[in-house]
């Protein structure tokens, strides 16, 4: 018999916990689980956080073990499998790609050859196993946004087609609920969204400037998590992608904006105006990156609870 009240709240527990567990952090597990006062939320918790799991990375002995487990709680609350009524995993193909990169960059008579991992975290989606990048130009394009319902167009038609974007995370801030949600975040302050936009204007790259109450977290988050391999669903063929992502220090972007005559802290507040226009610097970038490349499969865990209307019931709601 389904047993809709611990469906429910095991699939709210389940999201709840995914989510705090993607942060990769210890302060934030110490502070959830301080925060959990039922053992039943516990019991997921030490078992999904656990050391024997690897970290649940797809494609590793960890992530099928979550996956099980996950399956294994559905069968229990009766969720029936919804991948041909016979299964709850759905394999999904990804490309598994562990990047090696240097990155390189001139101005103002001076070179910075960035040290990967404590200046600087760089990678690429494109399926190679080299990619690099040679005296590309720069252009600062404040927070990289593009968006229409407030107004708001960072990249004023300004050609981008084979630069290199140097911008800031996050969104412009405002107490003002109908603006860019106020305090909240968007979709526009996320770092997927400069990607996926700059690739989408022609860009050949990104170089996202990190700060903490900016990220809303150290660099320690970003070296962690760019570091070692990354997944991804592999790119319609065709599709343009960036020759570079990445993210560069605080300390590094003021030495070099410092360097060619620019303070930071002015184009923050540059940035932060309608007003603002894309800003081309005298600055060259260079970049190589060396991937090692592999195809693995790893499953979305699927389960269904029917209705009891006879027609409606083929109908589903996610």
């Amino acid at each position: 018999m389904i047993q809709a009240g611990k469906v429910i709240r095991f699939l709210c527990l389940l999201l709840f916990i995914l989510s705090q567990l993607s942060c990769e952090s210890p302060e934030n597990l110490g502070k959830l689980e301080g925060a959990l006062k039922s053992n039943e939320i516990r019991a997921h918790l030490q078992f999904l956080a656990d050391d024997l799991l690897e970290g649940r990375a797809p494609g590793s002995r960890g992530g099928d073990l979550a996956a099980k487990y996950i399956a294994s709680q559905f069968l229990e609350a009766g969720l029936l499998p919804a991948v041909g009524d016979t299964s709850y995993f759905q394999n999904v193909e990804l490309l598994g790609m562990t990047p090696k990169a240097t990155l390189t960059i001139t101005g103002g008579g001076k070179r910075w050859r960035l040290q990967q991992g404590s200046q600087f975290v760089g990678w690429t989606k494109i399926e190679k196993a080299n990619v690099t990048t040679r005296n590309k130009d720069v252009i600062f394009m404040g927070y990289g946004i593009e968006a229409p319902e407030f107004n708001w167009n960072d990249y004023k038609d300004t050609d981008v087609s084979g630069k290199i974007l140097l911008m800031f995370v996050n969104e412009p801030q405002s107490e003002d609920s109908s603006f860019f949600a106020g305090r909240a975040l968007t979709y526009y302050g996320r770092w997927t969204y400069k990607y996926e936009q700059a690739a989408r204007k022609g860009a050949d790259g990104v170089i996202l400037i990190h700060t903490t109450p900016m990220a809303g977290y150290p660099w320690k988050v970003v070296r962690n998590s760019w570091t070692g391999e990354q997944f991804y669903i592999r790119a319609p063929e065709g599709m343009h992608l960036l020759q570079l992502e990445s993210w560069i220090t605080e300390d590094v972007a003021r030495e070099i904006l410092q360097t060619i005559g620019y303070n930071l802290d002015d184009l923050i507040k540059q940035a932060n105006s309608r007003e603002f226009k894309p800003v081309a610097l005298p600055l060259r970038v260079s970049s190589s990156i060396q991937n090692t490349i592999r195809t693995i499969y790893s499953p979305n865990v699927i389960a269904k609870l029917e209705g009891s209307d006879p027609d409606l019931k083929n109908e589903y709601i996610i």
